[in-house]
């Protein structure tokens, strides 16, 4: 007892040595601003702590969460992290940036639209202004696919129920006009301003009887990335810090609100839940009854005295950053940088010291639901979550434990499996911590994007294999399971999926039905995944002409049983899902995509259980039909969303990844007809 249980520390001690490395070096590249790291402030539509914030706001544009250097040589007074280049933008404004590669493209397509290197992957503010604002040719290469693809989404769209020819695209810009004449898209009006000043009335956008539905499909990912950069551009112009103009509106709510765009901290007084920058703070009224103009009074859910401190303090600290920032020659930068840190800690603590009053209190209502403002520790949960790499070393665990499998099967020692099951308990610890992390945080089931499914579906898997092996007491089951969920983590890793904390979208707002429908769902993934692994083994085995033997045969039996775990969630979760839609759009079935592949799924895995039960197929069949199954789930679970990209479940809609799924049903078609071509000829040959 005494020895295993310090093999355990061991092991134990071995994981959090690997953490505590990985955190201390995101810690290194904190930079001055460190301290304010879990400040709250509203980012794309949450209220989250500040460092994520920053990662995520440099990742929508850099695609990285955190510096290059090679990108970046000129920023000699900057660590690479993006909560200082936050602050740094934010107090400076973004003019130092804009010759720097910031600008993340992916589509080799878009590049050669905007005239830009194929061999770059990332383009500085200047490229592209030029290339969307200032170079006609590339100007109106790009507008004769944008505007058609937006046009054909414009007229498709349920609001336009007229069908009218004359369209106005707001989305890109008020007063830009377009009207389909005999079979081609034409210019009506245009706003006059960049980069719509190269259009002119009655352009012709397309040619002659273009199909506006082929338009539509075939420019999607294209045109959406070159509005997702337009928007990025759009954005980065706005990041300009306010000016210290005397404002005489008397529409303070106005004001404040186009006081900035970055760092929005201050919860406004006025309006629930609507928070501003900090620009806020050096924003000016005119006294009628003074001569010089005045501060605006509190105008934030703080008492007046934090208030007051707080206004202090940032301007402090803003006076500290531009000195910094600023650095002359022969200046002792140290002192200048501890200053800094010091502006920096006195704005936290009285920041922190305000933001107590109204942490995890509501800020909104409904008659069964309230929205509260995030507590301190959920802050500190989520800058925890995103500098741990707790996928990394789960992923590292899953690995370890899958390559000590294999060296003791072929070395026949059975204490390196042992040592496996160590490593997958330890990777299932931190799998869960995981999940943990993102429930407490945003309040809610992990499965509400495809991360995160991505995240509880090898969860799942690991779970049941370990489940299964207390009960069997059999290896292949947890070798099935580890394998399983180590490829869909390095799936995760390779694809890059969005993996941010966001709400969950309207339609899945419901507590219950994510608990009763969502995780069932998922979950019957999971099986299906554990249950195809086995299938190929005992493929594999067929092809070696040895299913036959015990272990083989014990193979086909988990199969089935997996098989009857998966199939027992995966329909049950179904008709939950029926119920759940006739109470959110008023109907049962509708034979939605995702409806419609969940059936065709389920459908296809109870034939095959039926075809075996009845004798009709044998082992071999149940394993081919177990694959067959997998692939139809897979499509259930990605092609629908990421694929098709149609139906009411919009909530799971994505882009790429595609490469990835074409290669897997291509492998396992291969698989397939390379194990049943062996087969028939070892039979042909006996």
């Amino acid at each position: 007892m005494k020895y295993f249980l310090e093999q355990w520390l061991m092991k134990c001690r071995f994981i959090a040595f690997v953490l505590v490395v990985f955190s201390a070096a995101s810690h290194l590249t904190a930079g001055p601003f460190n301290e304010t790291k879990n400040l709250p402030v509203a980012s794309q539509g949450r209220f989250r702590s500040l460092e994520p914030a920053a990662r995520l706001w440099l990742y929508d544009t850099y695609h990285l969460q955190q510096l290059k250097r090679e990108h970046f040589p000129l920023f000699q007074t900057m660590d690479s992290s993006a909560l200082e280049l936050l602050w740094k933008t934010h107090l400076l404004g973004p003019s130092f940036m804009d010759n720097a590669p910031l600008f993340w493209i992916h589509y080799a397509d878009v590049k050669k639209t905007l005239g830009l290197d194929l061999a770059q992957s990332r383009f500085s503010y200047q490229e592209l202004m030029h290339a969307f604002f200032e170079d006609k040719e590339s100007n109106l290469r790009l507008m004769r696919i944008l505007l058609p693809y937006e046009y054909a989404k414009s007229y498709h769209s349920p609001n336009n129920r007229s069908r009218s020819n004359k369209q106005e695209l707001r989305g890109l810009a008020p007063g830009l006009w377009v009207s389909w004449r005999e079979g081609t898209l034409i210019v009506m009006a245009t706003p006059g301003t960049p980069p719509w000043n190269f259009l002119s009335v009655n352009m012709p956008l397309t040619s002659e009887h273009v199909d506006l539905e082929k338009i539509e499909k075939q420019n999607k990912l294209f045109s959406e990335e070159l509005l997702q950069l337009f928007q990025h551009l759009q954005t980065y112009r706005e990041l300009l810090p306010s000016s210290n103009d005397i404002h005489k509106n008397t529409d303070l709510a106005t004001v404040l609100r186009q006081a900035g765009t970055t760092l929005k901290m201050l919860p406004s007084k006025s309006y629930s839940g609507e928070w501003l920058s900090l620009h806020a703070f050096n924003v000016q009224v005119a006294d009628s009854n003074k001569q010089q103009p005045v501060d605006i009074e509190n105008f934030t859910s703080f008492s007046d005295a934090d208030f007051h401190h707080l206004r202090l303090s940032y301007n402090e600290l803003k006076e500290k950053a531009a000195r910094y920032y600023n650095v002359l020659p022969g200046e002792n930068n140290d002192s200048i940088r501890l200053s800094l840190e010091e502006a920096v800690h006195k704005f936290s603590s009285v920041y922190e010291k305000a933001y107590t009053s109204i942490a995890g209190q509501p800020y909104r209502e409904a008659i069964n639901k309230q929205l509260l403002y995030p507590a301190h520790w959920q802050l500190q949960m989520e800058t925890s979550y995103y500098r741990m790499p707790l996928i990394e070393a789960s992923l590292f665990a899953y690995s370890l434990a899958l390559i000590l499998f294999l060296i003791g099967y072929t070395a026949k020692r059975e204490s390196l499996f042992r040592w496996a099951l160590g490593a997958i308990i330890i990777g299932l610890i931190i799998h869960t911590l995981i999940l943990i992390l993102r429930c407490l945080v945003l309040q809610r089931p992990p499965v509400s994007n495809m991360f995160e499914t991505v995240v509880y579906v090898p969860w799942v898997a690991m779970l049941l294999g370990l489940g299964l092996f207390t009960a069997l007491r059999h290896y292949i089951i947890l070798i099935a399971a580890t394998a399983a969920s180590a490829s869909l983590l390095i799936l995760l890793k390779l694809t890059d999926v969005d993996a941010r904390m966001e709400n969950v979208q309207a339609v899945l707002d419901s507590q219950y039905w994510l608990i009763v429908h969502v995780l069932m769902i998922v979950a019957s993934y999971g099986v299906f995944i554990v249950c195809g692994m086995l299938a190929h083994f005992y493929l594999v085995a067929c092809a070696l002409n040895r299913q036959a033997t015990n272990s083989g045969q014990f193979t086909a039996k988990c199969v089935l049983q997996t098989m009857y775990i998966g199939v027992a969630l995966l329909i049950p979760g179904t008709i939950l899902g029926g119920v759940w839609a006739a109470e959110s759009w008023g109907r049962f079935w509708d034979w939605d995509p995702k409806e419609s592949w969940a059936f065709i799924s389920a459908c296809i895995y109870v034939l095959i259980i039926h075809a075996y039960t009845f004798r009709k197929i044998h082992d071999y069949g149940l394993a081919v039909g177990s694959i067959g199954g997998l692939m139809a789930i897979s499509f259930t679970w990605y092609g629908v969303n990421y694929i098709l990209g149609t139906g009411l479940h919009s909530y799971g809609f994505g882009k790429g990844g595609e490469i990835y799924y074409y290669g897997y049903l291509l492998i396992e078609s291969l698989f397939l007809i390379a194990v049943h071509s062996i087969v028939i000829f070892k039979k042909r040959t006996c």
